[in-house]
């Protein structure tokens, strides 16, 4: 995940800027972040350029598209060609793996051949994945498909414009809502039933990332507020079952916690049932009760974060904050279950690319290409001859889906 556009300086001076101007700063800075950002928790990808709020109906077809941009190799490499530049996302599952596109979303195996295929007409479409779950929708848009393995979930259409969707690994769903009157939280279960609902209506607060437990009985809620001289990130965490909700002492949300100072664009829920908060300089981890177990404060900005083997959080730090002793810009650092640094890599060079599989860890500079353990050994280096939008590790770490620009095969990346 980038932060470029998070960076701001925590001056001592309480001379600021009239709350007015620092509220409408802050929401602009909170709409890029709910429409444009890629969320390093492998499974948020917006992949278009323009928006839209219609989306046609989703039709599942048995056959290949003749009009679709991508083809099959004539070969045996299992190798997808499509138009250069055409906005893709793909997520892997076993030995599948989800294709979507702008014209819809198919399910191969590493050969190349379909399973499965539905299409759509989206403009710019928000994908995510999370364990063997796919969802995609328009970015502000009112309409939401879940996909597994077998084939369509269930499909829902909202009443407010989508600005943001989480999924946990069994298919329940988390929307952020723009409406007239400010945000909207909904929770779906892994049917496509919504569980509950929240109004978000409070000046000066914005709702920014949002993630849902493993049992979907938790949701937790990342916010921005910007009401008083220094901003501060805020989590709430929600029951899912109204009863439950009823008998929390605030009516809504039963625990919450404050950063000052800072704001908190990524929340992921680890195998364990504890949440991984990341803020711009910060990293703590939280029970679903809402205690926070640990914290990891850094003294660079943090360019990208990714969540990998269930218990790991990695993140590629920037350049240091004004008035510390940072480390090298491009060093990657490790984060175990309990918080402890297990590795400090340095790459040498800003990094550009950061994803996290059970298997092991991607850092890309440039076209330069490093596959790490999670106890920091390397696995393999890289160097591409053109472009590369993705490498997803599968289950041996020296086996990827490898994408490009215009093509995505399955490779061996030591050879």
């Amino acid at each position: 995940m980038e932060f470029d556009e998070f960076e701001y300086e925590k001056k001592e001076n309480k001379n600021v800027k009239k709350k007015s101007e620092r509220t409408a700063i802050v929401a602009f800075i909170c709409i890029v972040v709910v429409a444009g950002i890629y969320l390093g928790k492998n499974h948020i990808k917006p992949i278009g350029e323009k928006l839209s709020a219609s989306v046609s109906v989703f039709k599942k077809v048995s056959k290949q598209n003749e009009n679709s941009i991508e083809k099959k190799d004539n070969n045996k490499s299992g190798k997808i060609s499509f138009e250069t530049g055409a906005k893709t996302s793909f997520a892997v599952v076993g030995k599948n793996y989800f294709y979507c596109t702008k014209d819809g979303i198919k399910f191969l195996d590493f050969n190349g051949n379909q399973l499965w295929n539905y299409t759509y007409t989206l403009n710019s479409p928000l994908a995510i994945s999370e364990g063997e779950c796919f969802a995609v929708a328009e970015t502000q848009g009112k309409a939401v498909q879940v996909y597994n393995r077998e084939g369509e979930l269930y499909s829902l259409r909202t009443d407010s414009a989508i600005l943001q969707m989480s999924l946990n690994k069994e298919g329940a769903l988390a929307l952020i809502l723009k409406d007239s009157g400010g945000y909207k939280i909904q929770l779906y279960n892994k049917t496509g039933q919504l569980l509950m609902e929240r109004m978000d209506h409070d000046e000066g607060v914005f709702p920014l990332s949002l993630d849902i437990s493993n049992d979907e009985k938790i949701l937790a809620v990342s916010y921005i507020d910007t009401n008083e001289i220094e901003v501060a990130g805020k989590i709430l965490f929600f029951n899912s079952n109204k009863n439950d909700a009823k008998n929390s002492e605030s009516g809504d949300f039963f625990a919450s916690i404050s950063k000052n100072g800072t704001f908190i664009p990524v929340l992921k829920c680890m195998d364990n049932g504890n949440f991984i908060a990341v803020g711009d300089s910060i990293i703590f981890c939280l029970d679903s009760s809402g205690n926070e177990l640990w914290s990891v404060e850094v003294n660079n900005k943090i360019d990208k974060v990714a969540f990998g083997n269930g218990t790991h959080t990695i993140i590629a730090l920037g350049e240091a904050i004004a008035g510390r002793d940072g480390v090298d810009n491009g060093t990657i650092v490790i984060i175990d279950e309990k918080g402890s640094s297990k590795s400090n890599i340095s790459m040498g060079r800003p990094v550009t690319y950061l994803s996290a599989y059970k298997t092991g860890i991607v850092a890309g500079v440039g076209r330069e290409y490093t596959s790490f353990s999670y106890s920091g050994n390397i696995n393999w280096n890289h160097t591409a001859t053109q472009d590369v939008k993705d490498i997803i590790l599968l289950s041996s770490s020296n086996m990827a889906l490898y994408v490009t620009n215009s093509s995505c095969q399955v490779m061996d990346m030591k050879k």
